[in-house]
């Protein structure tokens, strides 16, 4: 796709799920989340809600990737002082989600995100090997996220925190990003 768009129909989800489920064996997977911090100049309004922990003024994007590396969906419009986990419940997947819209189908996140019935998380303390595996693929899986976050810093270094202000929308980079894969 040339443009983020996060599976809708049933043949789609299918192909997602299928395609995660050769990384590790993790089934149902229809994407996976994350959430990275662009750094901004700080806003004239409101500007105490866009800093990070970190002392920096910076927007939290949520990223979903499928396991391609392709971009489903971004949210770019948070200040950076916003929850990961918030972000994922208000963003309209996240949102669809929650209604049932996907058929045994979840995201995959890190501990950062609760637990939910679309949305499954690694275990704090795996007490077994099932739990352990678990957890082992659920890591394997996730990884996906994390290297298009690479991939999509490493190719528009204005996100990547290398001291040039942002001056254009993430949504037009991660779309910039999908043409380059396709």
């Amino acid at each position: 796709p040339h443009n983020t768009s996060f599976p809708c129909t049933a043949v789609q989800q299918a192909r997602v799920k299928r395609d995660f489920h050769t990384i590790a064996g993790f089934p149902n997977v229809i994407g996976a989340i994350d959430c990275t911090h662009i750094a901004i100049k700080a806003p004239s309004v409101n500007e105490f809600n866009f800093v990070k922990r970190k002392g920096f003024h910076s927007v939290n994007v949520q990223v979903i990737c499928d396991s391609h590396l392709a971009l489903l969906n971004l949210v770019a419009k948070w200040p950076g002082g916003t929850h990961d986990s918030f972000i994922a419940q208000n963003s309209s997947v996240g949102l669809n989600l929650q209604e049932g819209a996907v058929e045994d189908g979840w995201l995959i996140g890190d501990r950062g995100y609760p637990l939910k019935t679309w949305l499954m998380t690694p275990l704090t303390n795996p007490s077994n090997q099932h739990e352990a595996r678990y957890n082992q693929a659920h890591a394997r899986t996730r990884t996906t996220v994390e290297r298009t976050m690479g991939l999509l810093k490493g190719r528009w270094l204005c996100l990547s925190g290398t001291g040039v202000t942002l001056q254009y929308q993430p949504s037009k980079d991660c779309v910039r990003q999908n043409l380059r894969r396709s």
